[in-house]
């Protein structure tokens, strides 16, 4: 018999990053456990439709033509409370239901079903939540103690009110305000002049007994007071507010701006009060996610604007964000050292991006046609900058870039400015088109996210260490890990970094040793347990030592290729003929648009193909050209592109980048066109049908049968080089190890 077993999960999508929470109990101890992936490539966009996307919970029919990554169909068991975007969702308004009965509903009041990650809310800004409270438990004596992080200096923590009397708690200029009216006048507490919104945890208690109170920041005493006259009753009704007020209030002195940022572990009285028990709930979520900040509204105001301390980027920079806005002028963000020496800013010039790097790079050029994005929707950005690329992604469609660069970027403990900059804050001119204040929304927003980390098991103890910094930046770092007794450290470039203590003194490896990702017979209690990710690391390794002795060469190398000091984003073929199957079933139908970007090391092979039992589609490299074939309707159309020069589609210059190659293959009814870079090859037919009727697998890069007669096939060989930005019809493909035979390296192309 199976332990019925309650869990909750949370699971967020912001920008690149995916993180999966699951929380329950195990041996009767609350917990809760967090996986975190940052998605390859530079798409950030899940691009749902409306009206033709569905939503499936617990299943999916068997009609449904289900992404091959989805490994199963049904559940069996009792979901509730679904929110989505946070907003609750009703499993009861369904538009289509099979086999689903009602579940015994959830007793909240079952502390076996409180779950660690309901300790914690963050706050957007834009609401608040309100729980229930007991006047009489707080009339004569209160306490009340929390921890709440932000970058914010100002906003409302907690209230409590009448019509006559109050008690509030609030962040006022950095610091933290307590006050309290019992009908006779005010008792104010401040923390002083320190400043708390530094993005770290602090606790507050504050406390009351009659008139008189007490405020601790972070367990010291920091201010005592007493309201005047003789009332030592605080009149409030029974409901709390926390991170905001939804009314006009009848208190001027307290805060009318709403909190940004997370609060965690509320006691009334020393008694916990959980989140899940709120009576209202607005603009919050569930947890506290690392260096991300919702949605922010920008006025236009020159005091208006956002600043993310303590950035540092070292010859690597990604930013993700969203935005939405109908101005045409704007800085959405300013990166910068101290000095404005290494700068990386976008901003809006009239309703276009403008991406500028360092002073002497932009992008788009002015040879590129600008596209305006101030039609007040949300578009989705992501900014990269490494040694030799300048990228502009734009809702996953619209692509700018710069490429064959040198650029040396060193932003150390800098600052990141979101929507303006201070007054008096001066940017020099070439490092941004102006400094008009940014009108509009900001949100999502996700800069460097990568750490470091070193964990083992011994003896059922679980032991983990990380990194509190990124190390994405390009350059060689050495990382040691070592136990020695008790001692369990991390260190990173000949520095200490982490150190834990461990009941576990000896413990023995015995099997195999994996760098760089493990293989698909890999122990799944330890890689659950010790959170060992799927996904291969994407970069290089050199110098592997086990105690203090050089490794032999390894027994099995599996998609791993020699270092190259530059590389490129992509899918890279070698020549031992893999392909791609990059879907099943797959129909071409009437019309039919693919684009992507080749840098072949090859002048013979196969792009992409899909074939019927008549019908096909074929794009290929055969004698140092491009041919895009159609069949369809027992006819055959054909179009190729042949440069002037043989080998300029493969000149061997692949240390330089500007070789990169672009070309885009469209059949449109009895029209097809094959365009290479400004090249363009046109054909038409107007006999027979215009339907491609086909209905096997879409191959990319080769073919499972490529020594067969394939219709429309000229080459028997497989492609060699480097594919990247593959789309189908508008849509982006991502490619995966799911979808690769043979020797493919995903993510990663080499350059030499």
């Amino acid at each position: 018999m199976i332990e019925e077993q309650k869990k909750a999960l949370f699971s967020y999508l912001t920008g690149k990053i995916v993180r999966l929470i699951t929380c329950g109990r195990i041996r009767g101890r609350k917990t809760c456990q967090q996986k975190k992936k940052s998605l390859k490539g530079i798409s950030t966009v899940l691009d749902l439709d409306q009206n033709l996307s569905k939503i499936f919970v617990g299943g999916y029919p068997n009609v449904f033509a289900m992404q091959l990554e989805v490994n199963y169909s049904a559940f069996t068991g009792g979901i509730e409370e679904l929110s989505i975007g946070n907003t609750p969702v009703s499993l009861w308004n369904f538009e289509e239901a099979q086999n689903i009965y009602g579940n015994r509903e959830r007793d909240d009041k079952d502390e076996e079903d409180e779950v660690e990650l309901e300790r914690v809310m963050r706050f957007d800004g834009t609401g608040y939540v309100t729980l229930k409270g007991d006047p009489n438990q707080i009339k004569k004596q209160f306490t009340i103690i929390f921890n709440f992080k932000t970058t914010s200096k100002d906003g409302l923590l907690f209230l409590v009110k009448n019509s006559h009397s109050f008690l509030s708690i609030e962040l006022f200029e950095g610091s933290i305000l307590y006050q309290f009216d019992l009908g006779n006048g005010m008792a104010v507490l401040s923390s002083g002049t320190t400043s708390y919104n530094d993005g770290k945890w602090h606790s507050v208690e504050a406390g009351r007994q009659g008139n008189m109170a007490i405020l601790k920041i972070d367990n010291e005493h920091k201010a005592y007071g007493s309201s005047p006259g003789n009332a030592t009753f605080l009149i409030t009704t029974e409901i709390m507010y926390f991170g905001g007020f939804p009314q006009d209030r009848n208190f001027k002195h307290i805060s009318n701006k709403a909190f940004v940022g997370c609060i965690r572990d509320v006691q009334i009285e020393s008694k916990n009060v959980p989140w899940s028990t709120y009576l209202k709930a607005y603009g919050v979520s569930y947890g506290c996610s690392e260096k991300v900040e919702n949605v922010a509204s920008f006025r236009g105001n020159t005091k208006d604007f956002i600043r993310l301390p303590n950035i540092s980027a070292i010859n690597y920079l990604q930013l993700t964000l969203k935005f939405n806005t109908t101005q045409e002028n704007g800085l959405l963000f300013y990166a910068t050292d101290a000095g404005q020496w290494n700068t990386v800013s976008l901003s809006m010039v009239n309703g276009s991006l403008v991406m500028y790097a360092k002073g002497k790079y932009r992008i788009p050029s002015g040879r590129t046609k600008f596209r305006r994005f101030n039609d007040g929707k949300w578009h989705a950005v992501s900014a990269t900058l490494d040694r030799n690329t300048f990228i502009l992604y734009v809702d996953d469609y619209y692509t700018y870039r710069s490429k064959n660069l040198s650029i040396k970027l060193e932003i150390d403990n800098g600052n990141i400015y979101f929507g303006g900059v201070p007054e008096g804050y001066d940017i020099n001119s070439n490092n941004a088109p102006h400094q008009e204040p940014f009108i509009g929304c900001i949100g999502d927003v996700t800069v460097n996210d990568n750490e470091l980390k070193y964990a083992f098991s011994c003896n059922d103890e679980i032991v983990k260490l990380s990194t509190k910094h990124t190390l994405n930046d390009a350059r060689w770092h050495t990382a040691a890990f070592t136990k020695h007794g008790s001692s369990a450290k991390l260190y990173v470039d000949n520095n200490l970094v982490k150190e834990k203590r461990t009941s576990c003194k000896n413990f023995r490896i015995t099997n195999s040793f994996y760098l760089g990702g493990i293989s698909s017979g890999f122990e799944p209690d330890a890689q659950r347990s010790l959170n060992v990710p799927n996904t291969s690391f994407n970069g290089c390794i050199r110098n592997l030592q086990f105690y203090g002795h050089i490794m032999d060469q390894p027994t099995e190398l599996k998609g791993v290729i020699p270092c190259s000091d530059t590389e490129e984003y992509g899918a890279f073929f070698s020549v031992d003929a893999g392909y791609m199957r990059i879907a099943e079933n797959f129909d071409v139908g009437r019309t039919m648009e693919i684009k992507m970007s080749i840098k072949p090391r090859k002048l013979e092979g196969l792009l992409l193909s899909v074939h019927g039992k008549k019908d096909f589609l074929v794009l290929q490299m055969s004698r140092g050209k491009v041919i895009f074939t159609v069949g369809f309707g027992g006819n055959i159309i054909s179009t190729e592109y042949e440069p002037l020069e043989k080998d300029l589609l493969c000149n061997g210059h692949w240390h330089n980048i500007t070789d990169f190659l672009s070309f885009t293959a469209t059949k449109h009814k009895n029209i097809i066109i094959l365009a290479i870079n400004e090249h363009q090859s046109i054909k038409t037919s107007h006999e027979g049908t215009t339907d491609t009727q086909t209905s096997n697998p879409l191959f990319l890069g080769g073919h499972a049968d490529i020594a067969s007669s394939l219709k429309g096939v000229i080459t028997q060989e497989s492609f060699v080089g480097c594919i990247s930005g593959l789309s189908i019809n508008s849509k982006l493909i991502h490619l995966n190890d799911k979808k690769s035979v043979g020797k493919i390296i995903l993510g990663v192309c080499p350059t030499s």
